[in-house]
């Protein structure tokens, strides 16, 4: 992993699983970024909120689903697009 080593990093990711993978990260950078997509920050453990806070880890949260993340110039930014509806 050192491809990631001291980069920002995004992580798309809901729930326990996504907070833990961003909590992981950690070990590779320490600007980290968490992309909830559709959750509520509220549906995080507690535990994982907390620690999140205290390493600095950014938390976005999007009402619809996000289908790609995007790097603009080393800054993270996320673009939520619904998908579309099977006809």
């Amino acid at each position: 992993m050192a491809l990631l080593q001291g980069k920002k990093i995004g992580v798309l990711g809901r729930g326990q699983k996504g907070s833990g993978l961003a909590l992981e990260m950690l070990a590779f950078s320490r600007d980290v970024v968490l992309f909830l997509n559709g959750d509520r920050v509220d549906e995080i453990p507690e535990h994982h909120r907390a620690k999140l806070k205290e390493f600095g880890v950014i938390v976005r949260y999007q009402h619809s689903r996000i289908c790609s993340l995007l790097s603009d110039q080393g800054r993270q930014d996320c673009r939520a697009t619904q998908r579309p509806e099977a006809a």
